[in-house]
């Protein structure tokens, strides 16, 4: 996997779709466009607006080094 290429494609995916609406953002197309769960695309901002990229960049790397790609919670 070249997960380099793989983030940066996400990035733009994910910035086409998200809809500003003050200080949020909403996850309609997310859920809409990709097949993402309203519960997933929920949880997904929660992480993002509770740990930021700096974490969650740690946590990426950290997961494909166990190679770990879907977690135990099952999104």
């Amino acid at each position: 996997m070249n997960t380099d290429e793989n983030v940066s494609y996400l990035v733009k995916e994910y910035s086409d779709l998200l809809i500003r609406k003050g200080d949020s953002f909403s996850m309609d197309r997310l859920v809409a466009k990709h097949d993402w769960s309203p519960a997933a695309a929920e949880h997904l901002l929660w992480l993002v607006n509770k740990y930021g990229s700096f974490m969650l960049r740690n946590a990426f790397a950290l997961s494909i080094a166990l190679g770990i790609d879907d977690g135990e919670l099952g999104f």
